[in-house]
């Protein structure tokens, strides 16, 4: 992985801002030219039972002012689970009982697009709820959610795959599909006070893998993480087509360094190598062949 840093200003806020860049073309006589728009998507998951916020998209005016585009989902509704990757940003509602999944669109956000995932209220594990690529650019929202809990020795998920093409042929939802999530994307954080949790995976047998029955494998592992280092911990921190970032930790230890390593697999060239991340409780994102750091220190007092 070329190593690629750029500078990075992050605050945190009671909400949880994307942002979007969007070509907008201007073509007439003598003219061939392409500007950009930048959108800001604005939201914040609420306390599940009391307190819910909407998700609002602005566009950022000629003097640096936010203009409201439109509102994705009211504040009567709220959201209970925002992610994103290259091509669109899934947002989950309402912020109790999910019906519905709003996909803003990278190259238009401007564009409504409302997904019905189900005839009833269901309530998702956002653990599990992940963007994945199966076919290759187009993504989709893998959302579990429970069932039948009937039998706790047994547990029964259903997995809807919720598209990100309006314009594709058939249904936008597809269910138990849980193969997909071998392709799964995870850009990593995306600042504000929603620590989002990694995708729940494993290492086994020199392999990275989904936890699932049958297990799902995502990826190698580095030789450094085979078996004989089953005391480490193993955390997903981005995950794109083109590369994979691994934490490795000791839970067992409890001072913490002032850096940790990180361990990054060039899936094109497949190839391992090692980098060093400032902090130890830092965030990081990918963005292409961009790894951006947020550095936070852990600080027990």
């Amino acid at each position: 992985m070329a190593r690629k840093f750029g500078l990075w200003c992050g605050f945190i806020c009671p909400l949880l801002a994307l942002c979007l860049s969007c070509s907008v073309g201007a073509f007439g006589q003598g003219t061939n030219t392409e500007t950009k728009q930048l959108y800001l998507l604005f939201g914040t998951p609420g306390d599940k039972l009391r307190d819910t916020y909407p998700v609002r998209l602005f566009r950022v005016g000629a003097d640096n002012e936010l203009v409201l585009v439109r509102e994705i989902v009211p504040k009567t509704d709220g959201v209970r689970i925002v992610r994103a990757s290259d091509n669109a940003i899934f947002v989950v509602s309402p912020n109790i009982a999910v019906t519905t999944v709003s996909v803003v669109h990278t190259d238009d956000p401007t564009r409504k697009d409302d997904v019905v995932v189900s005839g009833k209220r269901v309530f998702p594990g956002d653990g599990g709820t992940v963007v994945a690529s199966p076919q290759g650019s187009t993504e989709e929202l893998l959302l579990p959610w429970i069932k039948d809990s009937s039998d706790p020795t047994h547990i029964v998920l259903t997995l809807a795959s919720i598209s990100s093409d309006p314009s594709q042929s058939g249904l936008r939802v597809k269910f138990n599909n849980w193969d997909d999530y071998a392709a799964l994307r995870y850009e990593g954080g995306t600042g504000g006070p929603e620590l989002i949790a990694p995708p729940a995976c494993i290492a086994r047998s020199g392999k990275l893998e989904v936890v699932h029955d049958p297990p799902i494998i995502v990826d190698s592992l580095p030789p450094e993480l085979d078996e004989t280092n089953s005391k480490l911990g193993i955390s997903v921190e981005a995950v794109s087509e083109g590369y994979l970032v691994l934490r490795a930790f000791d839970p067992t230890t409890e001072e913490r360094a002032s850096s940790e390593k990180m361990f990054v697999h060039d899936r094109v060239k497949g190839r391992w190598s090692t980098i060093q991340i400032e902090g130890n409780w830092s965030d990081v994102r990918l963005f292409g062949p961009w790894l951006a750091t947020l550095v936070r220190m852990d600080n027990p007092d």
